[in-house]
């Protein structure tokens, strides 16, 4: 995630297509985008470590409007198969928030949906 407090990325996906991979972070509730470099993760040591992950954008898991102090952890990831949605659970408030992906691999909310829990 991005500076500041601790995130606990939880979870990584890639994109099926777009050099772009997906966390969610589990303290925050947020999920991430980074731009992946695969030709410099190819050349990754010990010795030589390079930056293969660049930090693009962070969402909120949870929808607009949502009290910040409502507990909540992020849960799973998942990236539909097309590349067109990503789907984050949140453990707490009990959801499923989907964004679409626009054609840079970004994130834009779209809904959030209670899954009934407790």
């Amino acid at each position: 995630g991005p500076p500041g407090p601790a995130h606990g990325p939880r979870y990584i996906e890639f994109h099926p297509v777009l050099p772009i991979a997906y966390t969610i972070n589990e303290l925050s509730s947020t999920v991430s985008v980074f731009a992946f470099d695969a030709d410099a993760a190819t050349s990754l040591s010990p010795e030589s470590p390079v930056l293969t992950l660049q930090l693009r954008q962070t969402l909120s898991t949870l929808p607009p409007g949502i009290d910040a102090s409502v507990k909540n952890t992020g849960g799973s990831l998942a990236v539909a198969q097309d590349g067109g949605l990503v789907l984050a659970s949140n453990r707490g408030h009990d959801s499923i928030t989907t964004f679409s992906i626009d054609d840079y691999g970004l994130l834009q909310f779209c809904t959030c949906v209670s899954t009934g829990g407790r």
